[in-house]
This record gives C-alpha cells, sequence and structure tokens, in this order.
C-alpha cells in the first residue's frame, strides 16, 4: 500500500473509538487513511480474545493501519506478524500515548525517555513485516526536547513516516499543540511527518501545512461525532470546494444511520450501551441537545435509539 494518501488526510489511532464502524465512516466522508485504535502487542501474541478483537475490521475499511504498543521488541515482531498475517497493510507503533496505565508498564510515551529502546521497538517490527511501519509520537514528556532526538533514531529503525502530535505527556489533551515542533521535526527528518493536533477544520489543516511543511496532518478528536470534518480538510487540501455544513436535522440522520452500524457489527445491545458516547458527540451543541442525550440514555438497546433518533430529528425538518 502506499504510506501516505494523496489527499494527506488521516485518522488518528483513538483508544476505545477507532472501531471498524468508525474507520469505515472516516473513509467515506474523506479520510484517507485510518488506524485502529492501540492494540497490545503482549495480549495479540497470547491470543487474548479481548485483543484479537481490535482487529476485527470488516474487509472494505481500507487503507487501514493497526497501532501497535508495547515496550518488549519480542512481543512487538510477534504481534507484527500475526497483524501481517491478517491481511492488514499497515502497522503503527505507539510511542506516544500518555495514559497511567501505559506510561507505568514502560510503553508509550514512557519510550521517549529512551530513544534507543524506542528505536528498538519500531527496528523489531520492521524486519519482522514487510509492510510499511510507521510510529506516532509526542513532543516529550515534561517538555519539548525529546522528540529531536528519538526522530533520526526512529528514522535509522526503517521507520516510513512519523506522526508528530504537537503536545507532551504533561499537557495531555489540554493547551496550544506546538505546530512550531511540526515544523522542527520536518527539518531533522528524512522520512514524512505528519503533523497532529488541532486540526479541526480545512483552514487549520491547510495552515499547518504551510506552517511546518509537514507531508500530512491526522484529526483525532475533532472528528468525534464529526465526519464530516475529514471531507472539509480533503477538500481544502486538494483544491476543491468546500463541502456545506451538516443541519441539524442531518446529523441527527447521521447519527442515527452510525447506530444502525454498530448494531450491525457488534449486535443491538452491545451497540445500544456504546451508542451513547456518539449520540453526546454527534449531538453536541445542537438545540435541545441536553434532553436527546437524556432521552437516548435512558434506552437500553440500538435499535430503541435509532428510532429516538428518527423521531427527535423531525422538529429539525425544514
Amino acid at each position: 500500500m502506499q504510506a501516505l494518501p494523496k489527499n494527506k488526510t488521516l485518522s488518528a489511532p483513538l483508544a476505545g473509538i477507532s472501531d471498524s464502524v468508525f474507520c469505515a465512516w472516516a473513509l467515506r466522508h474523506g479520510a484517507g487513511l485510518v488506524f485502529s485504535g492501540m492494540v497490545s502487542a503482549e495480549g495479540l501474541r497470547r491470543k487474548a480474545p479481548k485483543t484479537l478483537s481490535l482487529l476485527d475490521f470488516d474487509k472494505s475499511v481500507a487503507p487501514l493501519g493497526i497501532q501497535l504498543f508495547d515496550d518488549d521488541p519480542i512481543a512487538m515482531s510477534e504481534a507484527a506478524k500475526i497483524v501481517q498475517d491478517s491481511g492488514f497493510g499497515l502497522i503503527d507503533v505507539n510511542l506516544g500515548c500518555p495514559a497511567k496505565k501505559v506510561f507505568r508498564k514502560g510503553a508509550g510515551v514512557s519510550l521517549l525517555s529512551d530513544p534507543q529502546k524506542a528505536a528498538e521497538l519500531v527496528a523489531a517490527v520492521v524486519s519482522a513485516v514487510s509492510i510499511p511501519v510507521s510510529a506516532k509520537i509526542r513532543t516529550g514528556i515534561d517538555d519539548h526536547s525529546a522528540f529531536e532526538e528519538a526522530i533520526p533514531r526512529l528514522v535509522d529503525a526503517g521507520a516510513s513516516f512519523i506522526t508528530l502530535h504537537a503536545r507532551s505527556r504533561k499537557q495531555g489533551f489540554s493547551g496550544t499543540a506546538d505546530w512550531d515542533m511540526i515544523a522542527r521535526a520536518v527539518q531533522i527528518s528524512s522520512v514524512p511527518i505528519v503533523g497532529n493536533g488541532d486540526i479541526d477544520s480545512g483552514r487549520a489543516a491547510l495552515r499547518m501545512i504551510e506552517s511546518t511543511g509537514c507531508a500530512a496532518v491526522m484529526i483525532g478528536r475533532a472528528s468525534l461525532g464529526n465526519p464530516w470534518v475529514f471531507a472539509e480538510v480533503s477538500s481544502a487540501i486538494l483544491g476543491g470546494d468546500s463541502p456545506s455544513a451538516p443541519s441539524d436535522f442531518d446529523r441527527l440522520t447521521a447519527c442515527a444511520d452510525y447506530v444502525a452500524d454498530m448494531a450491525a457489527f457488534y449486535g443491538d445491545t452491545r451497540a445500544g450501551t456504546i451508542a451513547r458516547k456518539f449520540v453526546g458527540w454527534f449531538t453536541k451543541g445542537m438545540a435541545r441537545s441536553k434532553a436527546i442525550r437524556a432521552g437516548a440514555f435512558k434506552l437500553e438497546n440500538a435499535g430503541e435509539v435509532v428510532e429516538f433518533l428518527k423521531q427527535e430529528r423531525e422538529s429539525y425538518a425544514s
């Protein structure tokens, strides 16, 4: 597969969110490349059922990368082989997750404190498979310095491209992403740099590309309940007409369709539970959003949620 898409529009690996349904919607709305949520390499090598389920993607969801995390090169290499043998075309190595559980294990962004070990993980994956391998990092742990040492090592280890979330672990998801760090990453890297952080519109995507020289942009939280952001960003980058913003009627219709897709994938009961957070995201900022969320949250299965949303949307019909 081509490592980076022509429209330079990527969907971020979002833990607990980037499943088959989410990625299918991202691709349908304009993402050129999508990623799974992070998958434990150790869980994969042990064939833990819950971990294996994270590789459950419809074959139509492509191009798709699987993101792996661990602190053990052997576990990473064995998991990488499983990913490749399962038919996936790209592996991303997580070197940026700030979650306490992952950090304490010595994985995720913790590895930026040991750039050589981070490079060894990437090298282990690269040597184990023939498909492209990328890495996703942050600027550092407590400050914005670790990435400068890590990037050249990751390049030497064989990373096809590197995504930089322009925040430190200390920042988490707060504050403003420092795009100057992305520009610096571009200067020191001989492989493409993907910029990540605060991309919520086509205008923002163009600003990032123009100000940093990054090869592509990755969209994360801005896509929650807003798959249309991928079309907006892709159109802006390719020079097309900017799509019109969805109406509240459109948003409720899309939310109902999304929940229906989850029901088809997970079953009515499980999808009903998962649907609640998506109803919240799709209706954010709408008139009566609080009442819609309250009504949907009382329902137990996805079918009921779909019918409820269809009824609610009629009040928004023009």
